[in-house]
């Protein structure tokens, strides 16, 4: 039987399992993503079962065996507490998702948990919602090895701020469209601050990015959508 002692992390889904209990997905800075069962804590009086919200950030521990161990402990960690409200509340639901959709149980990456602790401490600055999921896309991709090739064309030339280019989800960019694939048009400027992870300097740069790594996101993802991406546009893009 496998027991783990406190370990920080962060609840990034939940849901109700039986009468009383919950299964709670955590992304933990030592074991990845692991999913434990909540026993009695949504009929429970105590604590637990406010701790276990989003982006707070707690300490779990558990025990058992197989894919579903027991939650034993939970308490407050002394990490900073962001506070999400508005469309840097969904912003966060999004990153959850994306850590729920892309990676595997059990594979811990203490660089990917740090960048979705930085992500969370900069989405509640004002305006910095865009640049925030752009940093963490393309940061969370190549820790993941699905990295994007944002500095030289696909024939190995570097990327040219005032060029403008075609990308290719599998081969990278290119200055010509390729016949019967997805060209992605996107300024030379556009890959190399999204390299850089520089703040996008304005409008165009941001529609770009968006419009690029969604659809990176959607060939990793199967093209299966992202339903807090769905929520986020009903409410503020309506």
């Amino acid at each position: 039987m496998q027991r783990v002692s406190l370990q920080p992390g962060y609840v990034i889904h939940q849901r109700d399992f039986k009468d009383s209990s919950r299964i709670i997905e955590c992304y933990t800075q030592d074991y990845g993503r692991v999913a434990l069962v909540a026993k009695g804590v949504r009929s429970s009086k105590k604590g637990a079962q406010y701790l276990l919200q989003p982006f707070l950030p707690i300490k779990l521990s558990w025990m058992g065996r197989g894919d579903l161990p027991t939650l034993t402990q939970v308490e407050m960690n002394t990490a900073p507490t962001p506070n999400l409200h508005g469309k840097a509340l969904y912003c966060g639901f999004y990153l959850n998702e994306l850590i729920v959709r892309l990676t595997h149980r059990h594979d811990a990456s203490p660089e990917l948990y740090q960048c979705y602790q930085e992500a969370l401490s900069t989405l509640d600055r004002p305006d910095q919602e865009e640049p925030t999921l752009r940093r963490f896309e393309v940061q969370m991709l190549n820790i993941l090895g699905y990295g994007l090739q944002l500095e030289m064309d696909v024939n190995g030339e570097q990327i040219d701020p005032h060029q403008q280019y075609y990308y290719h989800v599998e081969t990278g960019p290119t200055t010509t469209p390729i016949p019967g694939m997805q060209n992605i048009p996107t300024s030379g400027e556009t890959l190399l601050a999204l390299a850089a992870g520089l703040p996008l300097a304005n409008e165009k740069q941001q529609q770009e990015s968006r419009r690029l790594m969604r659809s990176v996101l959607q060939f990793h993802l199967g093209g299966k959508p992202l339903q807090s991406r769905r929520v986020y546009q009903q409410l503020f893009k309506s």
